[in-house]
């Protein structure tokens, strides 16, 4: 994801993540899209509850959060909303 987002990153508006992540979590990840793009949208998703989803702190950072599994009508609705359009 970071290699892709280097080489992209002028053509990508938003970020949609999991949480838990095979060699971070995916806050960790968004954050350092972040440094790269201050701009960049975020949704992160997990289908964990409790500490392992670190939803407080999604959630004192700004992030939009959906939790698994979500209906496909609702990433729609969360990605309008995070853009702005809605």
């Amino acid at each position: 994801a970071l290699l892709c987002f280097k080489k992209e990153r002028d053509q990508i508006k938003l970020v949609l993540s999991d949480v838990v992540l095979p060699d971070r979590s995916g806050l960790q990840l968004v954050e350092s899209l972040k440094k790269q793009n201050p701009d960049i949208h975020v949704i992160l998703t997990s289908g964990y509850t409790g500490e392992k989803s670190n939803l407080n702190l999604i959630m004192k950072r700004g992030y939009r959060f959906l939790k698994k599994p979500f209906a496909i009508s609702d990433l729609l609705s969360g990605i309008a909303k995070e853009l702005g359009k809605i």
